[in-house]
């Protein structure tokens, strides 16, 4: 019996939602279909997206230095990329950063000598980088540069006195920063071997051009260099207003970082970065290298890619400069293809880019080589790029090497004569010094 508190209650719970034995609210009929509840996936704004797949990729360390807003180029040659270098340069109103590993005497080092010398005498501020030993031959150029107002710093000069390990430490980075507004880097040094395909020696390089957020952390790895090689104190260029929007990529850009070796810092950075791409990678992980003798862990996890189903690609030297490192790179060749690794030699010309493509749209380009010389010894500068369409230019122009190529089959590699196969083990037994 309803007692008489209960009478206007009762009515009202007739129109409550009825519970199936299972716990589930039941539908009334007539009633809309309950929208479903948001996952957690959805509550995350573009830039906690973003952040999640780049901590993904790289690990949380690397992944709070990533910027959006990037617009990014790959150009291949000294073709594409000297012509738009010397634009930079030749319209530079405030500054310039240079940094270069070799800098030859020649037609094209004098192009950049004339463009770097018209903006010092033009009262553009002019600050230059160069390594000792591969841009010695051009040390007149650089000393006429200092006579017009540039500020010219040698890096790691010879000394009789200094200790090799030292003297075997150089500057392999190769930077061009313009105003703070677009920047440059990558395999490209300067010289005709890399613009004229009729040299001796020919070269097949990459280079990237930055605008964007990345540009500023292109400069600060320079002026951390300057400052510690010279002491002189260089003013940065202002960074964006601090918060979420400085991971917003705005359509058709792309998120990066760039990663700096440098006497101070930078080794674990440089190697965290190598190792995360290619422990995380999922569909490709296609590599261009000039000197390929990777260190354990980076060969190690390119063999657990290819055996977990990701599509392996090596685009490695045909003709070289570096021989030894040619025959030590080869002493690896019967293991990595046992493991279902795609290599490639390239044929027409010198093979000096140092590039890696990773899924649909991760790249990675700067002047790192594989090899212990590169993450143990040199100076370095990375990039570390996610942007469909730079992966996309990236992907084109290894398709075009890729007709230039010769592709190593296992069966073939390992009929190859007992001398080699000598050769290229005593070779291996060195590459802790390549």
């Amino acid at each position: 019996m309803i007692q008489p508190e209960d009478e206007k209650v009762a009515p009202l719970r007739a129109l409550e939602p009825r519970r199936r034995p299972g716990g589930e609210l039941a539908r009334l009929p007539g009633a809309p279909s309950p929208k479903p509840a948001p996952t957690r996936l959805n509550l995350l704004s573009p830039e906690q997206r973003a952040m999640g797949e780049a901590s993904r990729m790289l690990g949380a360390r690397l992944a709070k230095h990533i910027r959006g807003g990037n617009t990014c180029h790959v150009l291949c040659d000294g073709t594409q990329a000297y012509p738009e270098m010397l634009a930079a340069i030749e319209g530079a109103q405030t500054r310039i950063f240079f940094e270069i590993y070799i800098f030859r005497n020649d037609r094209w080092g004098t192009r950049f000598f004339d463009a770097l010398l018209g903006r010092a005498r033009a009262g553009v501020a002019v600050y230059i980088i160069y390594d000792a030993f591969g841009a010695g031959e051009a040390e007149d150029l650089f000393v006429q540069l200092r006579g017009a107002g540039a500020n010219v710093r040698v890096y790691n000069p010879f000394r009789w006195s200094e200790k090799f390990a030292r003297l075997n430490r150089r500057n392999h980075r190769k930077i061009l920063v313009v105003d703070g507004q677009v920047g440059f880097l990558g395999g490209l040094n300067v010289g005709n071997e890399y613009h004229d395909p009729g040299t001796d020696k020919p070269f097949r390089d990459t280079q990237l051009s930055v605008r964007g957020p990345m540009v500023r952390q292109l400069e600060d790895a320079f002026i951390e260099l300057w400052e510690h090689e010279s002491g002189e104190r260089l003013r940065r260029t202002r960074p964006p207003r601090p918060g979420a929007a400085a991971l917003r990529p705005a359509p058709g850009q792309g998120l990066g970082l760039i990663i700096a070796k440098t006497p101070l810092r930078g080794r674990y950075l440089l190697k965290a970065a190598h190792h995360g791409v290619l422990r995380n990678a999922a569909r490709r992980i296609w590599i261009a290298n000039a000197y390929f003798v990777p260190t354990r862990r980076i060969r190690n996890a390119l063999l657990r890619a290819a055996r977990r189903g990701t599509d392996v690609r090596l685009l490695l030297p045909g003709p070289t400069d570096a021989p030894l490192v040619r025959w030590a790179s080869r002493a690896q060749y019967t293991r990595l293809l046992s493991a279902g690794i795609r290599i490639f030699e390239y044929r027409a010309r010198m093979l000096h880019s140092k590039t890696i493509l990773v899924d649909e749209d991760w790249l990675m380009v700067g002047s790192t080589n594989l090899d212990h010389r590169s993450f143990n010894w040199n100076l370095e500068v990375q990039a570390v790029v996610k942007d469909q369409a730079a992966a996309a230019e990236l992907e084109a122009a290894w398709q075009a090497d890729l007709e230039c190529a010769e592709e190593i089959l296992l069966e073939e590699w390992r009929g190859r004569s007992w001398w080699e196969k000598l050769l290229n083990r005593f070779a291996y037994l060195m590459h802790r010094w390549m």
